[in-house]
């Protein structure tokens, strides 16, 4: 059992938090969108606007990690009926402090498990973070921007 969801990581910062998505937070949104996904060569869409991420979102919950000195750090939309993360973003220079385990814990706390989402195979960072954290993928398809695998969090 991993823990460190529940923990959320023993690297955070005391002053992030978690919150909902409230329409002021789009830019940075979407700010953090286009830099997250920037340096990871897989992705055939490029940079969004504000109204193309307001689309990729709509239908779904989004939460938000915040802190008082550097404002949105990342954030996570779910598609709650079917409790999938459908968009997981950090701001590169918070990458790998505990951020993505803290909105996943979120996402467990509301919508409980299990969870499910895909992450493109070519984006290795992203699938490593996964099974590190103890999401198992069992099922291999191929989506608009390539081979992705469909994992799923069912214990913690």
């Amino acid at each position: 059992m991993n823990q460190s969801y529940l923990l959320g990581g023993a690297r955070l910062i005391n002053s992030n938090r978690i919150r909902d998505y409230e329409e002021k937070d789009l830019a940075a949104m979407v700010e953090i969108y286009n830099q997250a996904r920037a340096p990871v060569a897989c992705f055939v869409a490029k940079d969004v606007t504000e109204g193309e991420l307001r689309a990729l979102i709509v239908g779904e919950e989004v939460q938000l990690v915040v802190n008082k000195t550097d404002g949105l750090l990342g954030f996570v939309s779910v598609w709650k009926q079917e409790r999938f993360i459908h968009h997981l973003y950090i701001r590169p220079e918070y990458q790998s402090v505990g951020l993505g385990q803290r909105l996943i814990a979120a996402c467990v706390a509301r919508y409980g498990l299990p969870l499910s989402l895909k992450s493109l195979i070519a984006n290795k960072k992203a699938c490593n973070f996964y099974e590190r954290h103890d999401w198992i993928g069992l099922v291999d398809g191929t989506g608009l921007d390539g081979p992705y695998r469909h994992y799923w969090l069912r214990d913690i």
